[in-house]
């Protein structure tokens, strides 16, 4: 077969002779299918070669496509033993159908866990927020109808309060308490009606991509019914969705977020402090400059300048992104949540696929240009390395805030911190303006992306 395989991944006569063969009488289905898996652990080019040409012989002789062996992806539950119960479900109807599966094509009855949305997703609403008020008009206040929640404020004397989740357990019903005072990283499990229709969806995707007939809607309702059932025998102080919407509704208004320094807790705010934190800290000249122009405008001159001037050089550096940066704020306790931390996200920029390049190189670059940096694992693995030093190591201590560094340093500091790298590699490598530098590939780039110059 191994001989076989080699002759359809190859572009001679042999591989003719060989698709001939299967077409006929001495070949057939099943030999294609058998082919087909022992196909996948070739390498290349033999592997896409010999593969293109079996399937084109099983679509000659109408068969099914060989199915790709796939995990079931199925929603969480706390039902006992649950990944064996899937399994069980799974192989059982898999021996039903044995005469209508794929030869030599065995199904995956792996399972991969649907992670359910946090108390983040769900509650908080300071993203939505800034959208509203970039379109309507700005924020009104809600204080006046908290007077008996003030023993949760965390500045009672201004203006307007922030509500610490954590100091209202004593003032609200216990089912609001548990979402106002618990992590906002907490799970939220869908309703029944969305947990049934997760399992139904995700083992209609198992059928199909492993090949094997669609199972009948009332052997999957009874199966997701024993589970869901089992589940809530199981469950105690759980977080609700209708929980969330009733908070909602008790804060009616509000800004739910958390604040700078504190990820997993849940503040309560204001609109009108959130709106002005938000203006304080975007409006700030010393950091940012505000452009008269309109968003789609700048966009669209963004894209056409990056076309023209990286275009050619650089054809991965301009994304499928249409849109500026987006960004949100983490208020701060020490400024009296006046301001806080800015915090911008490149996800649908235009230019995110060169930012990220250009990053991906200085990581690489820096162990090279500084050999003795401490920049290796976490703040563990630097305080280990710290304490171990010498005691008459000639070390210098140079403290600053770097959580804030990238949105804080001007465009010019950044260009002159890059040619001070670029002489301290001098010495070890070549860095003139001909020199392409290659950039390891990872989940967002390609092997062969590099940096000219």
């Amino acid at each position: 077969m191994w001989t076989i395989i080699h002759a359809l991944g190859s572009n001679t006569k042999a591989r003719f002779e060989q698709m001939k063969m299967l077409r006929s009488n001495d070949g057939g289905l099943t030999l294609c299918y058998a082919l087909r898996r022992l196909a996948n652990n070739t390498q290349e080019p033999f592997r896409t070669l010999s593969l293109n040409a079996i399937d084109t012989t099983i679509k000659w002789w109408r068969g099914k496509p060989a199915p790709r062996a796939s995990a079931l992806r199925a929603p969480w539950s706390l039902s006992p033993n649950l990944p064996s119960q899937l399994k069980r479900f799974l192989r059982a109807w898999r021996h039903q159908m044995l005469d209508h599966q794929v030869p030599c094509h065995t199904p995956s009855f792996k399972t991969v866990f649907i992670k359910h949305a946090a108390v983040l997703d769900q509650l908080c609403n300071h993203k939505q927020a800034i959208v509203d008020w970039s379109t309507s008009n700005p924020a009104s206040c809600c204080c006046k109808s908290w007077s008996s929640y003030k023993s949760a404020a965390l500045n009672p004397s201004a203006d307007h309060w922030v509500l610490s989740g954590s100091l209202l357990h004593s003032t609200l019903p216990p089912d609001l308490a548990v979402v106002a005072e618990g992590s906002l990283s907490n799970k939220v499990f869908p309703s029944k009606k969305e947990y049934l229709a997760q399992l139904k969806l995700g083992l209609e995707t198992w059928t199909k991509q492993n090949g094997l007939p669609s199972m009948p809607a009332s052997n999957i309702s009874d199966f997701g019914h024993h589970l869901w059932s089992e589940h809530t025998q199981a469950i105690t102080n759980h977080i609700t969705k209708s929980s969330i919407t009733q908070l909602q509704s008790t804060f009616e208004g509000a800004i739910f977020h958390c604040e700078d320094k504190h990820p997993s807790s849940l503040r309560i705010y204001c609109p009108c402090l959130y709106y002005h934190s938000i203006e304080q800290t975007f409006q700030d000249p010393s950091i940012f400059e505000q452009l008269p122009d309109e968003p789609s405008s700048i966009v669209n001159s963004l894209t056409e300048s990056l076309h023209r001037q990286h275009g050619k050089a650089y054809p991965w550096a301009v994304g499928s992104g249409h849109q500026l940066p987006a960004g949100y704020i983490l208020a701060k306790r020490k400024k009296d949540f006046r301001s806080g931390r800015p915090i911008i996200s490149f996800v649908e920029s235009t230019f995110r696929p060169m930012l990220n390049i250009l990053a991906r190189l200085i990581f690489q670059l820096i162990p090279v240009a500084c050999p003795n940096h401490f920049a290796t694992g976490d703040v563990y693995t630097l305080l280990s390395i710290l304490k171990s030093a010498p005691v008459h190591a000639d070390l210098i201590l140079v403290n600053q805030d770097l959580a804030g560094f990238f949105t804080s340093i001007d465009q010019d500091r950044f260009v002159r911190s890059w040619f001070m790298l670029l002489d301290l590699l001098r010495p070890k490598m070549n860095v003139s303006d001909d020199e392409a530098f290659s950039v390891y590939p990872g989940k967002s780039n390609n092997p062969g992306d590099i940096i000219k110059g």
